[in-house]
């Protein structure tokens, strides 16, 4: 026997196994068989007509009366369905059979459970020419639009743990999905809790996009057909996806107002507060009985969809004009706010099934966040390591620093104009021991220093440093100071050393008297402080190869690079004088008032 009738038995024994399974109730109880209903319909009382498999069918243009017959319905053979908050009403020849809550005849068919369900009719002596009558009725204004073809494409004949076994093969990826978001969340708002304890930036903004995505993971494995299989607490299933995408959404306007800036933030944060506000009191009248927690969806999209609507202006506008945040952040939140007021309309209008598009759209960002997020985390390892290099050359630059100023020579010439001003003038003789003091403390205290200080505190060693040379020099140093900002902060020993570089190396080499000149002043993203000395000068074109004072300005370079994003321009002009401009970012001014 060849290969050939091997298949051709094959297929025989197989087409025979279907055809029993198909007709014998013990087939029925362990597999499951799609069905449709043949006939036609009428809605709200119209002309009846043919229903077709292009038939579209709104669950709030009345009350839908079926008419004709189930394939294959036969005796014994169980029907399961699926309403979504919907009742329904069987009959055989115009005799009532099966019917969810009361009869049809009470009008109180779909008012008696109010949630999504599986429900199942076993037929009892019904044959092929029996007329079959459905009556479904949607008491219900917002949320349900597609629930009666949810019926019609959802009539299986077979048993209860088939249909969970066939449902969970199409619900599988949907839940899955949902299980690893929540997981992934938990991870995030244990992050943002430890963010929120130690006052890290950003703690608050992770805290609310770990709910966000708590939430969303909740509502995504919730909202699938099979989840009553899984608790049979039917009300509990309805409510809690109600909550998920409730509390999903206002936890992505919060994401959205705390990314804002601006006057576009002012306006998230009254938007923010009145859905809050909106929502609290849907959930006190559902708590109080006034209506049930599906009912109040209608009032809730209305307060959603404006709130998303706003914000959604507010994230274009910011996205716009580049301001804020990471620009991919923005164009996230203003895809999520569109997916968001898509799926508000949509359950209106009943295009498409299971919130897919808000789903498909928050899982693809997710995954592309949480990418980014690991590629960050990878990089901000190796961050770590490089900031702990950086770390151990600041304070080695400090310490060269300090030392470099603390020259010799210089304590040795100061030490002798103050004991010339002890026989001399004893007062100014204190002063001066006093500002030397000051000198000193002040270089001594750079090594430590690992903050910024404040530019009024630099200007006290800076004082005192010019204070004990004009000692020495008498007129031939001039001073002049235009100090126009001084609420910010800058690393220490950052404009003494430029001070001394104007003293030492250009005004002192001069035959005649010198100015040195210190302005600071205030630009719209920075604090600016420049040195000016109108002394030798130096060509900066030309490397300077004396080893003398020049690890002096590329310390304070270094320093303020890395202590606060700053920088050091120098610019200088031989036999004219040389300015040296310091720029500090106007985040100093904050931190400043923080330490």
């Amino acid at each position: 026997m060849n290969i050939t009738r091997y298949l051709i038995l094959l297929l025989l024994a197989a087409a025979l196994l279907y055809q029993m399974c198909r007709k014998t109730n013990q087939a029925m109880s362990s597999i499951v068989i799609s069905t449709e209903f043949v006939g036609e319909y009428s809605q709200n009382g119209s002309e009846w007509k043919p229903l077709t498999e292009d038939t579209k069918l709104s669950a709030f243009e009345g009350d839908l009366i079926l008419r004709g017959q189930i394939k294959e319905l036969l005796s014994m053979s169980c029907l399961s369905f699926y309403l979504n908050h919907i009742g329904v009403v069987i009959a055989v020849n115009d005799e009532e059979v099966f019917y969810t809550g009361a009869p049809m005849s009470e009008d109180r068919a779909s008012e008696t459970e109010c949630a999504a369900r599986w429900s199942a009719w076993l037929p009892d002596g019904i044959n092929s020419e029996d007329e079959i009558e459905i009556r479904l009725h949607n008491s219900h204004l917002y949320g349900n639009a597609d629930a009666y073809n949810e019926f019609l494409h959802s009539l299986y004949l077979g048993g209860g743990t088939a249909l969970q076994k066939h449902l969970g093969r199409q619900s599988m990826l949907s839940q899955v999905t949902g299980i690893v978001i929540i997981v992934i969340s938990v991870a995030l708002l244990g992050m943002a809790l430890g963010y929120l304890v130690q006052k890290l930036p950003f703690g608050s903004l992770l805290w609310s996009a770990g709910l966000m995505s708590l939430f969303m993971g909740g509502y995504i494995f919730m909202d699938t057909k099979d989840i009553e299989f899984r608790s049979a607490l039917i009300a509990f299933n309805t409510c809690v996806r109600q909550y998920c995408i409730m509390f999903a959404a206002l936890a992505l306007a919060v994401c959205v107002g705390k990314t804002l800036t601006g006057k576009e933030k002012k306006i998230a944060e009254y938007l923010i507060n009145g859905l809050s506000g909106v929502t609290g009191i849907l959930l006190i009248l559902s708590l109080a009985g006034r209506m049930s927690v599906y009912d109040t969806g209608l009032f809730w999209a209305i307060a959603q969809g404006l709130v998303s609507l706003v914000l959604l202006a507010c994230c274009i506008a910011e996205y716009s004009r580049g301001a804020g945040a990471d620009r991919s952040l923005f164009l996230s939140y203003t895809i999520l706010l569109s997916a968001v007021l898509l799926e508000l309309m949509n359950a209106r209008i009943g295009v498409w099934t299971n919130g897919i598009v808000i789903k498909v759209i928050f899982v693809l960002l997710f995954a592309f966040h949480l990418v980014r997020a690991i590629k960050l985390v990878a990089a901000n390892q190796q961050a770590s390591v490089t900031a702990k290099k950086l770390e151990e050359e600041l304070k080695n630059s400090r310490i060269v620093l300090a030392m470099s100023q603390i020259q010799p020579h210089f304590i040795y010439n100061a030490l002798g104009a103050i004991r010339s001003l002890c026989v001399e003038d004893t007062k100014t003789a204190i002063e001066a021991i006093d500002r030397f003091s000051c000198y000193l403390r002040g270089s001594f205290e750079a090594m430590d220093k690992e903050k910024c200080i404040s530019f009024h505190k630099e200007m006290e060693l800076v004082d005192s440093y010019l204070y004990l040379e004009k000692q020495r020099f008498g007129d031939k140093i001039k001073v002049e100071k235009d100090i126009k900002a001084e609420d910010f902060m800058l690393p220490p020993m950052s404009v003494q050393p430029i001070v001394e570089n104007a003293v030492r190396h250009g005004i002192r080499k001069k035959r005649v008297a010198g100015t040195v000149t210190i302005k600071s002043f205030e630009e719209e993203n920075a604090f600016i402080v420049t040195v000016t000395d109108d002394g030798i000068g130096f060509d900066v074109s030309v490397p300077k190869n004396d080893g003398k004072v020049h690890v002096g300005l590329q310390n304070v370079e270094k320093r303020l690079q890395l202590m606060c994003k700053g920088s050091l321009k120098a610019d200088s002009t031989p036999e004219q004088g040389t300015t040296v401009t310091l720029c500090i970012p106007k985040t100093m001014k904050d931190k400043g008032k923080k330490e």
